[in-house]
């Protein structure tokens, strides 16, 4: 009864709309969505069947939200317990804001933050299969390819393209229009509008000047071994 779904919206068959939740103009929740607690879902957004918003997380206008993708779930935070025999999980009492124009794939998750919110800016489109932990904030317009993890309470400014099967380090930044290289393990900060690759990742020609290196060095010791043999 607490929920407020406009008159114009579309809910599907199996879908779950708990106390508190708003359900904007025109908004599409195909079979099997569950939108929990307080969580908002905006004008035109399109959830597709198996998505989950977590309590009080916000879907702006014109998303869209591919299958059994979960945005707001807690984010991987624990400690060590006193008595030394196991871990304590940390509470996240944050949200996850996805902001208007968002596309999300299929299978891919964005946590809650820890205190405050995960950001995920206009216009960003994200792949299938990718995680979002918690505290990232990701500006506008970026593009994320498939099985790309970002560690907490990373920063990723506007533009930003990351390559398929990346690995982002937490607690670093991503400067505005950075190229992140397919496979990429990026464990520090990264410079606007440089292009990283590698494993672990560096700027694009330091890269391909070690790979050269690495191949020319490749032959040498067959090369000496030869020259030893002819000369005995």
């Amino acid at each position: 009864p607490g929920a407020v779904v406009d008159p114009s919206a579309h809910v599907g068959p199996m879908c779950v709309v708990e106390d508190g939740a708003t359900i904007g103009p025109r908004a599409v929740l195909r079979a099997s969505v569950t939108i929990r607690h307080g969580a908002q879902v905006g004008e035109g957004s399109e959830l597709e069947p198996g998505v989950v918003i977590h309590d009080r997380s916000t879907i702006g206008k014109r998303c869209l939200i591919h299958s059994n993708a979960v945005i707001g779930a807690d984010g991987f935070g624990f400690r060590p317990s006193p008595d030394g025999r196991g871990v304590v999980k940390i509470p996240h009492a944050g949200i996850a804001e996805i902001h208007d124009d968002v596309e999300i794939g299929a299978c891919s998750c964005v946590d809650r933050g820890k205190f405050g919110p995960t950001v995920i800016g206009a216009g960003t489109k994200i792949d299938n299969l990718v995680q979002v932990a918690h505290n990232v904030r990701i500006g506008r317009g970026c593009l994320i390819a498939a099985k790309t993890g970002i560690g907490g309470s990373t920063l990723i400014g506007d533009g930003v393209m990351i390559g398929g099967g990346s690995a982002i380090a937490d607690n670093i930044s991503i400067g505005p229009m950075a190229r992140i290289g397919g496979g990429a393990a990026v464990m520090q900060d990264v410079p606007a509008r440089e292009a990283w690759l590698g494993y672990p990742a560096k700027p694009r020609m330091k890269f391909f000047r070690e790979v050269s290196t690495l191949a020319r060095l490749v032959g040498v010791p067959r090369e000496l071994g030869g020259r030893r043999t002819s000369g005995a």
